[in-house]
């Protein structure tokens, strides 16, 4: 569990206007960025992690990525791991619990624009991975091409072993 103080919530959700709604990136550390957003009026947050590689943590072979065939995906350099959090009253971070049925659809959309705003101001950092134990990544490729903004695509890594997935955003040229 992270905490982060009364300030930095307020900052990052300073211009929040509505009860579903996406604010911008915010870098809060060297090793994330995090986009704000609120779903029927709950805070929560697309936390952003750079490779640890990259911030001189462990090893290169530490950022291979397990595939179904037994070998492992090699990532880009610039890729991001994803983490969906929660914000309790007092400000401390959690993994995003189970959200209700009704609910998914609207999640689904948001945290895909959220991933498109951050990838707008970062056109460099276009792959994407995150771990999901519950049904959201067999979920996120069904409905992520429909949400794709027209003249883009969305390439899903299905070489990765479960619980990982991954995706990368492809923009023409």
């Amino acid at each position: 569990m992270l905490l982060l103080d009364e300030s930095t919530i307020h900052a990052l959700f300073r211009n929040q206007n509505g009860d579903d709604w996406i604010g911008g990136v915010h870098m809060v550390s060297k090793f994330y960025e995090y986009v704000p957003f609120t779903l029927h009026g709950k805070k929560y947050i697309v936390s952003l992690r750079f490779p640890n590689y990259l911030n001189d943590i462990g090893f290169y072979e530490d950022m291979l990525l397990k595939a179904v065939d037994g070998g492992y995906f090699i990532p880009k350099r610039d890729h991001r791991i994803i983490s969906l959090l929660s914000i309790d009253d007092n400000y401390s971070l959690s993994p995003m619990k189970e959200i209700p049925y009704a609910d998914i659809n609207s999640l689904l959309k948001i945290l895909f624009n959220a991933i498109l705003s951050y990838n707008n101001s970062n056109s460099y950092v276009n792959q994407y991975f995150f771990e999901s134990v519950s049904n959201l990544g067999n979920l996120l490729q069904e409905q992520i091409p429909l949400m794709i903004p027209k003249g883009n695509s969305v390439m899903f890594h299905d070489e990765i072993s479960p619980p990982l997935y991954g995706f990368t955003i492809v923009r023409p040229i």
